[in-house]
């Protein structure tokens, strides 16, 4: 049986690891897996709306590879909408079927956090969902400015109002019940299916994380990991939220833009926290997650409709408190425990989703690596 695993990049953040990770996973169950990317991060103003290139390759690949089925990430930053297009017109001859793990709100919203922009505020919007997609001529949908927010709306009113490109997807796969609930005002009910994403890896490299946790001199009580931009509500937590008695000493692990980090330095100083909020940079992977393992607690201070965090997951399989606000998919996500999110366990979902000729192969696969 062949899947054609598809995303806008290899490397990246949450959809990029998924994207892997997936492909690893069926590649482990006896499937036989291409992976089809974007090689480059930069592409001219007509490519984002509609890539020519990248049409023409995804149909080579799909004629050569002949798969049974393609299972899309994202798509909408580099590869473009095209990718759907290419599909549409070999899907008929070929009869594979298309499946889709949603990551982000790009089907139904011109800006895939469903965030406008008021001034330098992000703000949680819903304006355009459903059939007032027109509205997203009026709002800043991106952060950088109108231009770029009217290069998201004609790539989105282009796409999925005049050619209605997401309708070659036959099952949307949704990481979490919130994200299938936005959804459901704008794709059909019976194509959305609920699958929490799994802790990746954790269980294989536990020992790894444990071991370079003991070699960290300096421990926190609380750690936030990820990237340091103002949806991830840090300002919020550092000039609201933040006493040493609840959260003890913070670490602050990642990057992002200069003029952010500045500001949280400054509502650092002027809370006077030197002594307990520490910012530590990036780190790679390994190491962020031996801060956590050494850590009582997770900060987790996102403002934007986050879907399926991966940081919260790797937190339950770690066993360590979560502090959010509740915002997005952060609850329920934060309710799962480690049985829940586990490879088996997702890689058994996945397959139950899989049209039913692939259910029989993946019957004597699992079977195999049980």
């Amino acid at each position: 049986m062949k899947v054609l695993q598809i995303n806008d990049s290899l490397i990246g953040g949450g959809a990029e690891v998924v994207f892997r990770y997936t492909s690893e996973l069926l590649k482990k169950a006896g499937y036989d897996v291409k992976s089809f990317y974007h090689s480059k991060f930069l592409i001219h103003s007509i490519g984002y709306i509609y890539s020519f290139k990248s049409c023409f390759r995804l149909k080579k690949v799909i004629e050569d590879f002949q798969p049974d089925v393609i299972h899309f990430h994202n798509f909408h930053h580099l590869l473009s909408p095209s990718v759907l297009y290419a599909i549409k017109k070999l899907k008929k001859r070929l009869g594979f079927k298309v499946f889709m793990t949603v990551h982000d709100y790009h089907l139904i919203c011109t800006n895939n956090g469903c965030i406008h922009w008021k001034k330098a505020e992000p703000i949680n919007c819903e304006s355009c969902q459903g059939k007032k997609f027109y509205k997203g001529l009026f709002y800043k949908c991106d952060h950088r400015g109108i231009l770029f927010s009217f290069m998201k709306f004609l790539q989105h009113f282009i796409a999925y109002n005049f050619f209605k490109l997401q309708n070659v997807i036959d099952t949307f796969i949704c990481p979490s019940n919130f994200l299938k609930n936005k959804l459901e005002i704008s794709l059909p009910q019976n194509k959305l299916h609920v699958l929490n994403n799994p802790a990746f890896g954790l269980a294989h490299n536990l020992d790894e994380i444990t071991a370079a946790a003991k070699v960290i001199q300096q421990k926190y009580e609380s750690v936030f990991l990820g990237r340091i931009s103002i949806e991830k509500g840090l300002h919020r937590f550092l000039e609201e939220t933040y006493s040493k008695e609840k959260f003890g000493n913070v670490a602050i692990i990642g990057d992002g833009p200069k003029k952010y980090k500045k500001m949280l330095e400054g509502i650092v100083q002027k809370r006077h926290l030197e002594k307990n909020v520490f910012f530590l940079g990036p780190k790679d992977h390994l190491e962020a997650l031996s801060y956590l393992y050494n850590a009582k607690r997770l900060i987790f201070p996102s403002i934007w409709y986050e879907n399926c965090p991966l940081t919260i997951l790797e937190a339950i399989y770690l066993k360590k408190e979560i502090f959010h606000y509740g915002i997005g998919a952060a609850d329920e996500i934060s309710s799962l425990d480690r049985k829940e999110i586990s490879e088996e366990k997702y890689l058994e979902g996945l397959l139950k989703l899989y049209p039913q000729e692939v259910k029989q192969k993946a019957k004597v696969c699992l079977e195999k690596t049980s």
